[in-house]
């Protein structure tokens, strides 16, 4: 179920919205994860029950690292949080690497798996292993969004580990957390510690409810007025037989300008289905068409991706001259030397050959003037009244500020 097909805009999110209004507020979080569910597993029901294990697995994981913290309980929905400073004991140790070996074995071999099978396959046949390199495997579907719920999931253990929040007492609330449907297929990742006093707590008003209308609207053009036409651009040159020059890079730039407005499109809707249901969600772009170079890039795009790599297990040191280096000590060694895709749309049209860098300096300057024609270049801003201010980092939306305008000095 995609957010511009006719089942969501007038089925599912009509009666999501009214079950959730109508339900009393203690029941909300039970609700949202029951839609949640039904929306994840449209498209493949099995597919739930991996995310329920995983989900489980952080969950006893969160519990465990909070098992014996010197500190009264105060709280029924809370245990007390580990200290930010200090030795954790092995218990709390082998819990994290439960978690993360758990997910990041799982997205490996979901992810991998199919490409290690073909890898072999033609090594043996190199080597004249013709049975081996013809003969049946077994191939295993990708599950839909399963690096983004990932990664948010395991950002919750992360961060009950670091001492930046208490681990979750109730079960519902976690998994509300990991199956809410706004960003649970495309994005942004949100970090448990950025949503935490709202999942807790959160308000609900007009102004919230109309600019979720407005954000949601911006994307669903963006993704149905602009993305689609320029993929089916894209798609008729990939298609054919032969190409001319100025064919060849109509077509580069129309997918350019595809997965832009599609992933973009699909980030300000989620942006927007988040506010009406109460929730203040981080923006994921910022006019990633006008970077100055490949680490400009990445900081623009899928900024809450590049957010979530730079959260490290420890302390690794930051040198700006060497912007990589942070990254390596952060992560394993193979998995830093190896690129990440941005996405599950990414890694889709990247196995079609073509890169979305290349070539900026044809159609770099063509996005930029479409989109500023359109006054949504800049994505939305957002401003988080709630919870307390500085909660979210410096990238993260206003709502204080008009809909659309520039965006803001670094130095505000």
């Amino acid at each position: 179920m995609v957010f511009s097909s006719n089942l969501f805009l007038f089925f599912f999110l009509p009666l999501v919205l009214a079950a959730y209004y109508l339900c009393p507020a203690r029941f909300r979080p039970h609700l949202l994860t029951v839609f949640g569910l039904f929306f994840y597993g449209w498209s493949n029901p099995l597919f739930v029950f991996l995310m329920l294990f995983t989900t489980s697995v952080d969950y006893i994981a969160g519990v465990m690292m909070a098992q014996g913290v010197p500190g009264a309980a105060t709280s029924d929905t809370v245990y007390p949080a580990l200290p930010a400073v200090g030795e954790r004991t092995p218990a709390q140790k082998a819990a994290l690497f439960i978690s993360i070996s758990c997910n990041l074995g799982l997205l490996g071999f979901f992810k991998y798996f199919n490409f290690g099978i073909e890898a072999m396959q033609q090594l043996a046949g190199a080597f004249g292993m013709t049975a081996l390199a013809q003969g049946p495997v077994l191939h295993v579907a990708l599950p839909l969004g399963i690096s983004f719920y990932t990664f948010q999931s395991m950002s919750y253990t992360i961060d009950v580990y670091r001492g930046h929040v208490a681990a979750l007492k109730n079960f519902p609330l976690f998994i509300s957390y990991v199956t809410m449907f706004p960003q649970l297929v495309a994005g942004p990742i949100i970090r448990f510690r950025d949503v935490n006093d709202q999942i807790l707590r959160r308000t609900h008003t007009m102004e919230k409810f109309t600019r979720g209308i407005a954000f949601f609207s911006i994307g669903l053009a963006k993704k149905v007025i602009l993305g689609n036409p320029c993929g089916r651009i894209a798609d008729t040159c990939f298609d054919a037989a032969s190409l001319s020059t100025l064919e060849a890079w109509t077509g580069m730039l129309a997918y350019s300008l595809q997965i832009y407005f599609d992933f973009s499109g699909y980030s300000d809707m989620a942006v927007g289905l988040g506010l009406m249901i109460g929730f203040i969600l981080p923006k994921n772009f910022n006019s990633p068409y006008r970077s100055l170079g490949v680490t400009d890039f990445w900081r623009r795009w899928h900024i809450t991706l590049s957010t979530w790599l730079r959260l490290p297990l420890r302390h690794a040191r930051w040198q700006p001259q060497r912007p990589g280096a942070h990254l390596c000590e952060s992560l394993p060694r193979h998995a830093a030397r190896r690129p990440v895709a941005w996405s599950e749309l990414e890694f889709h049209h990247l196995g079609r050959g073509a890169w979305p860098v290349a070539g900026r300096g044809a159609f770099l300057l063509a996005a930029h003037d479409v989109a500023a024609a359109l006054g949504t270049h800049h994505g939305p801003h957002l401003h988080r009244r709630e919870p307390a201010v500085g909660s979210f980092p410096r990238h993260h939306a206003r709502i204080d500020r008009p809909l659309l305008r520039l965006p803001v000095p670094h130095g505000e």
